[in-house]
């Protein structure tokens, strides 16, 4: 079965299931043929590819082509977007990389390196240097009145601001409404929770998902999770934003039970820095020119 069989098959079955599913893939675009676009299209699937615009060299390879599919899947109709992940390579060039993705044209997310696993013995990532150049480019993209492309990673922080809450997990809990599978049919809180102490069942182990969210190891995730949120909201200036942050990138300091001084002290500067600059800029539209994108997240978000 080639793997263009094996995701027909697949989306077959979902199709024929009394249920409904949203299909999304992430991909790094370098098998992308007019087949598979035909697929995405029939399926309705989104489609999110790993790119490091001008340093991909450096992190992925095969650019040149990269680049090339993702203008093919452009052309034929499909919504795309990219992400972009930040490490001491590339940390030095948000701006540019943001002029890279509004030639382009496509919408693009800067995600911070998390240092687990092969990331962690490949590459690096200065967490205060990130903050740094995510503030500055965030100053620059409030006032390009010819911005064409969407950052997701900067309308998650205005969320943030402006209405306490987001949809992205990095910023609060899925704990109860959300679990992973994977390739072999083991359950985990999420897609990036693959440790021993986390794993919660295999599919052919149980008959509910409940039994996943009843079992030992996510009820000890859980009061892990609840004690470190209570650490957070006693002693964070920004507990009502970030709501305790993510319990997976919690892991990844000393434990899921305590906040991870990295991710808390790059955020405190985040926010620290833009709370006050989105309040002033608030004070003073529409009298002032800005990004219209941000112009239209003010009329909505009234």
């Amino acid at each position: 079965m080639t793997s263009m069989d094996f995701y027909e098959k697949a989306y077959s079955y979902c199709q024929n299931l009394n249920t409904r599913f949203l299909f999304s893939i992430q991909t790094n675009a370098t098998l992308i043929n007019d087949k598979w676009i035909e697929l995405i299209k029939k399926t309705n699937t989104k489609v999110g590819v790993s790119f490091d615009g001008i340093t991909n060299e450096k992190t992925r390879g095969h650019s040149d082509l990269i680049r090339s599919n993702i203008l093919k899947i452009k052309e034929s109709g499909i919504n795309i977007g990219c992400i972009l992940v930040v490490s001491d390579i590339n940390v030095g060039f948000l701006k540019e990389n943001y002029s890279f993705f509004k030639e382009l044209g496509v919408s693009v997310k800067f995600n911070p390196l998390f240092c687990q696993g092969n990331a962690e013995e490949q590459l690096s990532l200065s967490y205060m240097r990130y903050a740094e150049a995510f503030v500055e480019l965030f100053k620059l993209w409030l006032h390009d009145t010819e911005c064409n492309i969407n950052l997701q990673s900067f309308y998650d922080i205005l969320n943030l601001i402006t209405t306490r809450h987001t949809g992205v997990c990095s910023f609060n809990s899925c704990l109860g409404s959300w679990l992973c599978i994977d390739y072999k049919g083991d359950i985990f809180p999420c897609d990036r929770f693959y440790f021993d102490d986390y794993y919660l069942n295999n599919i052919h182990g149980i008959s509910s998902f409940n039994e996943a969210f009843n079992s030992d190891n996510y009820i000890s995730l859980l009061s892990k999770a609840i004690n470190r949120r209570n650490i957070c909201k006693a002693d964070c200036h920004y507990y009502e934003m970030c709501h305790g942050g993510c319990n997976a990138t919690a892991s990844l300091g000393t434990s899921v039970a305590y906040p991870n001084k990295n991710f808390c002290d790059m955020h405190t500067f985040i926010l620290s820095e833009l709370v006050p600059l989105i309040d002033s800029i608030k004070g003073k539209y529409p009298d002032i020119s800005i990004n219209p994108r941000l112009t239209r997240y003010f009329q909505y978000n009234k």
